[in-house]
């Protein structure tokens, strides 16, 4: 959520249009007329979903002089929590034919993409660690998934990996080892793992603390022991949504909205409301991709 740009929708959906077929160029012969050719678009639309809670107090708590933290307060950094997991889940997992009432993650995003956005590194997967050979295949497949980005990943917006923590020591190990690792500081000051300037972020787990949002038991052939890794371009700063909106980006309806309603009729409590309506967009083709079939042993 930190990393993500927003950009306000302006209503309950944005209308998306994505290139289809480019017209046709020709060179001429002099005093003749060129052919006219018109490319294809596509529409489609992208949605808020609106994502919060309550969450309500005991006044008993609120009343309590010899509480050493403030319930409340408690209660309510541990709902952001929540929804900052639950939020990074679907980022990644995110699926209409799963939850109809949430938006669509990049995964889902990809599988709907041109085939060159979707990388298998091994027909059973491949082991990374396993030989010298793996390592440097392995490399290979990390610029074969940045150049399936537009412009290589080189022109316009800014690039950033995502993947498990797993993945993260495997990928800084191997890197390292082969001297190619380097590293960037986050908005906070924090070093990042990189691989040619693009940052490496953990994912993390579910709500639920333990289940990770990327798995390492993902199906690959023969084996069900494999991951992935995702690149995505979004677009940078306070752009218009129509210019540096054809990069992946959060819309969002407005800000989230902290909400305290005090102190309940239908009971002793007072309630606190998150709500925020959120959604993700893109309009290029080749926004985003992923590189499946990673095995780190």
């Amino acid at each position: 959520m930190q990393i993500i740009p927003w950009a306000n929708s302006g209503g309950l959906n944005i209308r998306v249009t994505i290139w289809g077929t480019l017209p046709s160029n020709a060179f001429r012969k002099i005093n003749d007329a060129y052919t006219e050719s018109a490319g294809s678009r596509t529409q489609s639309e992208e949605t808020v979903y609106p994502i919060g809670g309550y969450t309500d107090t005991d006044v008993m708590f609120i009343r309590n002089p010899s509480a050493f933290v403030s319930e409340k307060a408690d209660q309510l950094e541990m709902r952001i929590a929540s929804l900052s997991y639950t939020f990074n889940d679907y980022f990644i997992n995110g699926s209409q034919a799963t939850d109809p009432d949430g938006f669509t993650g990049i995964k889902n995003r990809i599988a709907g993409l041109p085939a060159s956005q979707s990388i298998v590194a091994a027909t059973n997967g491949l082991d990374v660690k396993a030989s010298t050979a793996n390592q440097n295949t392995f490399v290979d497949l990390l610029d074969q998934l940045i150049q399936s980005i537009d412009n290589g990943g080189d022109v316009g917006g800014k690039l950033a990996f995502w993947m498990n923590d797993s993945t993260i020591l495997g990928i800084s190990s191997t890197l390292r080892r082969l001297g190619l690792l380097d590293q960037s500081r986050d908005m906070f000051g924090r070093y990042i793992d990189a691989y040619k300037g693009i940052p490496f972020y953990d994912i993390g787990v579910k709500a639920d603390q333990t289940t990770r949002i990327i798995t390492n038991t993902e199906t690959t052939g023969s084996s069900s022991l494999t991951t992935s890794i995702y690149l995505t371009k979004m677009m940078e700063g306070d752009q218009d949504v129509t210019v540096g909106g054809q990069w992946l980006h959060g819309i969002q309806l407005y800000p989230m909205d902290v909400i305290d309603h005090g102190r309940l009729q239908t009971k002793p409590a007072e309630r606190v409301e998150i709500d925020w309506p959120i959604g993700m967009a893109h309009f290029h083709k080749r926004t985003m991709g992923r590189l499946s079939g990673i095995i780190w042993t």
